[in-house]
């Protein structure tokens, strides 16, 4: 899997369509197929040519790199999706009915 050394890198790669990567250090932020993960949460899901971000908030940290993918993006390709459970297993996808 290859490291990059800070969550921009390592989310810039994931809007490149990298599919694996993990931040330096304790590596918090991670790519595993369409999914952006901090910590062990969903953050970003690739859907198409679209992206759906999981804006519910958990830390300062998390916060910051949701405004970090907010600016990296333009607004046509974001799908907000909100209250999203920390530590959720599964896609971000699961979230559209209920939030849209």
């Amino acid at each position: 899997m290859p490291n990059y050394i800070n969550y921009m890198d390592v989310l810039g790669a994931f809007i490149e369509g990298k599919t694996e990567g993990v931040s330096s250090g304790q590596g918090n932020l991670r790519i595993k197929g369409n999914i952006l993960y901090h910590y062990s949460t969903p953050i970003l899901e690739r859907l198409d040519d679209k992206f759906i971000l999981n804006v519910t908030r958990y830390s300062l940290v998390t916060g910051k790199l949701q405004k970090q993918i907010k600016e990296s993006l333009s607004e046509n390709q974001i799908i907000i999706v909100k209250k999203v459970a920390e530590g959720y297993r599964g896609s971000l996808q699961d979230y559209l009915t209920t939030n849209q």
